[in-house]
């Protein structure tokens, strides 16, 4: 090899020469000796290699023609390198940080069903193109966790604000609830006391029948248009064939006057039971007593016990006093006046 480089190898002395390879390019070399060996039996001369001092020398001759010629590219590229490498940096960077904080936006809104606060995409752009110390994503995170302990705080003084305003709102409604109740408690009772004015003063009307008695009273209590009433037959009083129905074994009073009609014929046999020839002028006297304990209400209707007896039986000649018990289911209308009225007694 070394007798082929022969050929295209110049030496110039003792001084730096050039070495002339085909199809490369002329490299410098440092000074290179050569200790010639005698040759034995006619064979040609052998050339030692040159020493490794030698070899160094020229390596570094080498490298500094090899810096000076493409030192200029080499700078360019790795400036064009490293811009890449920080572009790719920022870019993952990015990414993280925008999947990490939807990933957080996502899990808070599926268990809290209100979305997290975090760092807004500005706050992002502001790292961009900046690699963030250790000192800086601590001081991030502390700025990030003050600003979701802000927005805890204010969710849940919002939370129990919206509690406090539901809480009031039903206490008002609980109050008007038990205030309207109580006004219709309160109506029910004095509809309830009329109507029981009414029936005290049906039986007081039934109680003290005079000839003169005036119509108006009655018409005051009883509803003129549609009024009735039913009670059982009674052979010891007189009324019209046309009030019984023999199939129930009562009888039906319609209107205000046949209603006069039936307590006039309830004082005559009263006054039978007088004995004329001892009292002359006595009169029999009776009350009704009306239970209304353990009366029953029902919208418009009433049931009720009553009970009536007679003062004054004996003191007229009578062998004893009289009593009756028994019940009655009325129906008002309105203007608490009575339309029906249904008396029973055995």
């Amino acid at each position: 090899q070394m007798n082929q480089q022969q050929q295209h190898t110049t030496f110039t002395g003792g001084n730096a020469g050039y070495m002339n390879f085909p199809g490369v390019d002329s490299v410098a070399c440092m000074p290179l000796s050569f200790t010639p060996v005698p040759a034995s039996d006619g064979a040609p001369s052998t050339i030692m290699s040159p020493t490794k001092t030698q070899l160094a020398a020229s390596a570094n001759t080498s490298n500094l023609v090899s810096s000076d010629t493409d030192g200029g590219d080499t700078a360019a590229a790795q400036k064009t390198q490293q811009e890449q490498l920080q572009q790719q940096q920022s870019k993952k960077s990015k990414s993280t940080s925008l999947n990490a904080n939807a990933t957080a936006n996502l899990v808070s809104h599926n268990f809290s069903g209100i979305s997290c606060d975090s760092a807004t995409e500005d706050d992002h752009d502001a790292y961009d193109g900046s690699i963030m110390t250790d000192e800086e994503k601590i001081k991030n995170n502390r700025e990030r966790n003050r600003e979701h302990a802000k927005n805890t705080r204010l969710r849940k003084k919002a939370y129990v604000d919206r509690l406090k305003i539901t809480v009031d709102e039903l206490c008002r409604e609980r109050d008007t609830l038990v205030s309207e109740r109580a006004v219709a408690a309160n109506l029910m009772v004095e509809i309830h006391s009329k109507r029981v004015d009414v029936l005290r003063s049906f039986f007081a009307l039934r109680a003290s029948y005079t000839t003169d008695q005036k119509r108006d009273m009655w018409s005051s209590i009883l509803d003129e248009s549609s009024f009735t009433c039913r009670l059982p037959v009674t052979p010891y009083q007189s009324f019209p064939s046309s009030e019984v129905q023999l199939s129930n074994s009562q009888r039906t009073i319609v209107g205000v006057d046949a209603m006069m009609a039936d307590v006039a014929s309830n004082a005559v046999f009263l006054d039978s039971i007088v004995d004329r020839t001892r009292y002359p002028t006595s009169k029999i006297k009776f009350q009704y007593t009306l239970v209304t304990e353990e009366s029953v209400v029902a919208g418009n209707q009433v049931m009720a016990r009553w009970a009536m007896e007679t003062l004054n039986a004996k003191k007229c000649g009578g062998r004893t006093e009289l009593h009756q018990k028994g019940m009655l289911f009325c129906k008002f209308n309105s203007a608490h006046k009575i339309v029906s009225l249904e008396i029973m007694f055995d």
